[in-house]
């Protein structure tokens, strides 16, 4: 038995591509594919970063983990890779709107430099809905360690996150957060093997907006793009803002 095509297009949008979430991802399609044209000038370039995490919950105790790969598609150096971060945390929640953690992150940087950073952090995050609307806000203090750069950074991180339902099922959601880097402290000097190191001030900004699929009960798909508005004199990064096609697959236990 045949069945006919109207029938076949609507299970298909209804099942898997709600008729919002499927022109939010032509929106952001279009952006990723201009992506040549953010990087034609030297103080942009275009990057895919892949996040895979997992996060598990056993009473109050929390396990995290996360590993990231970024590279650089398009840009005024050509395209590399340019970080690998291994980062985890575990974590105690206090209540249903707050938890807190201590964690630790390696990182390898190939580009522009080839340098290691341990980054031990502390972590609050605060949970919260209005009607449907879930709305985070995550609060860290990072210890920086880097190889070449004498001295320990502090940097802060407050990120606001907030995920919104498409239709009346939860399997499609709009994400989308706002982060602030601020630097505390100046390094106070640097090895030959490492000319650009942060300085005290705000350090970066990350805007992100996208689109979430619920796989099933423990898997979601993220995608979505993320501008990086750095600030050169403090941040190290030696190009001005990024546009990143940003992809995560986040497992829950």
């Amino acid at each position: 038995m045949t069945i006919p095509f109207d029938f076949k297009s609507r299970f298909f949008f209804n099942q898997w591509l709600n008729p919002k979430a499927f022109l939010i991802i032509l929106g952001l399609l279009g952006i990723v594919f201009s992506g040549k044209a953010f990087a034609i000038g030297t103080d942009d370039d275009f990057q895919n970063w892949s996040v895979v995490t997992y996060t598990g919950e056993v009473k109050r105790l929390q396990l995290y983990g996360e590993t990231q790969s970024r590279v650089v598609l398009a840009g005024p150096v050509g395209p590399h890779m340019q970080y690998l971060l291994v980062r985890g945390y575990l974590g105690y929640r206090v209540n249903k709107h707050l938890s807190v953690a201590q964690g630790m992150a390696w990182v390898q940087s190939f580009q522009p430099q080839l340098w290691t950073e341990s980054r031990p952090f502390q972590q609050v995050l605060l949970e919260g809905k209005l009607k449907r609307l879930k709305i985070t806000n995550r609060f860290r203090v990072e210890e920086r360690f880097i190889r070449g750069v004498n001295g320990v950074g502090i940097r802060l991180r407050d990120e606001v996150r907030l995920i919104y339902p498409l239709g009346k099922s939860d399997k499609w959601s709009l994400v989308a957060f706002d982060e602030v880097f601020c630097n505390m402290n100046n390094f106070s000097g640097a090895s030959s093997e490492y000319t650009r190191y942060p300085q005290r001030g705000i350090d970066q900004n990350r805007l992100f907006v996208g689109v979430s699929r619920k796989l099933n009960n423990h898997m979601a798909a993220t995608a979505g793009y993320m501008l990086r508005n750095n600030n050169i004199e403090n941040s190290g990064i030696p190009v001005a803002r990024n546009h990143i096609l940003l992809l995560t697959l986040a497992f829950t236990k």
